[in-house]
């Protein structure tokens, strides 16, 4: 089985990658992993050291206005992409993304068995 995951990093600590990414491991492939945020933010810079030492794709977002969330407008956008272009069997949103419900809808409607983890 191949998996995706795409990691809203300003809204999850780093350290439940690891455990995350063991268990993925036992499910199938993790081929693609991408995480989003603002990395000029500081609020950010503990995942940067879990980034390199994962390979994690890192996907910057500058947040113009604190009303914005660039990031699971990313994260959507690509969700989509992935649907679309790579032959996935799950994807995996990681983070807070309670306003992505359609988002996650609209990708199990066409398929694509999705997993969301992370904050409630």
């Amino acid at each position: 089985m191949r998996l995706g995951v795409l990691i809203h990093a300003e809204t999850v600590e780093p350290p439940l990658w690891a455990p995350l990414a063991r268990l993925l491991a036992d499910r199938g492939e993790i081929s693609i992993v991408n995480a989003y945020a603002d990395w000029s933010s500081p609020a950010v810079a503990g995942w940067l050291p879990v980034l390199r030492r994962h390979g994690i794709q890192v996907r910057h977002q500058f947040r113009a206005r604190t009303t914005q969330d660039p990031a699971l407008v990313a994260i959507t956008m690509d969700a989509i992409e992935l649907l679309n272009a790579a032959s996935l069997d799950e994807l995996v949103l990681l983070g807070q993304l309670g306003s992505a419900l359609p988002l996650i809808q609209r990708l199990r409607e066409r398929g694509l068995v999705v997993v969301v983890a992370g904050p409630p």
